[in-house]
């Protein structure tokens, strides 16, 4: 009965501080500093992870296989979350991989392959390079293209390899490119 009371009173002193103190400065015009439900968030999510973690080792890693849990926590490696995904079975479905990169000396790329059903796929490429210019698909605008293989990320020439999974990938193109005008 002691223990209830205490727990009560707490709760009801955190709803009152929580709901009490001022909204907090904005720091840069933007971002806040943490402010009056910072540390009732924090606690609610550390305590969804744990009771996640605590669902994984009940599975004991019987998971993979599972269609409705992804991630890792739930059994995955990160080999198997870095490969191509089955696609579910909306006609929407996409299965997308996004690179964006920039170099010291200012060169980037972006670079997108989403692979959809009935062997479809949709590809950005650009890749400014100082000097040159921006250069991009040739078929840019129309960024959708068949592709040969749902084993793998590939698609109208540029292809997606994973050398360390969640580390490393290897991207190529072999292809046509075409400059543009202007800069994105």
């Amino acid at each position: 009965m002691f223990l209830i009371l205490i727990y009560s009173s707490l709760a009801i002193l955190a709803t009152w501080y929580i709901f009490s103190t001022s909204k907090p400065n904005v720091v840069a015009g933007v971002y806040r500093m943490p402010g009056r439900g910072y540390w009732l968030k924090r606690l609610i999510f550390f305590i969804l992870f744990k009771l996640r973690s605590c669902r994984k080792e009940k599975r004991n890693g019987s998971a993979v296989g599972v269609d409705s849990i992804r991630g890792y926590g739930m059994g995955y490696s990160y080999n198997h979350m870095e490969a191509p995904q089955p696609l579910s079975s909306h006609q929407h479905a996409i299965d997308c991989c996004y690179f964006g990169a920039t170099s010291k000396d200012g060169a980037n790329i972006v670079c997108r392959l989403a692979r959809r059903h009935n062997r479809m796929a949709e590809i950005w490429l650009f890749l400014e390079i100082p000097g040159i210019g921006c250069l991009q698909f040739p078929r840019h605008p129309d960024t959708e293209v068949s592709y040969t293989d749902g084993s793998r990320y590939q698609a109208g020439g540029l292809v997606f390899d994973v050398i360390e999974p969640m580390k490393k990938w290897k991207i190529s193109y072999s292809g046509k490119l075409r400059l543009v005008f202007f800069i994105f």
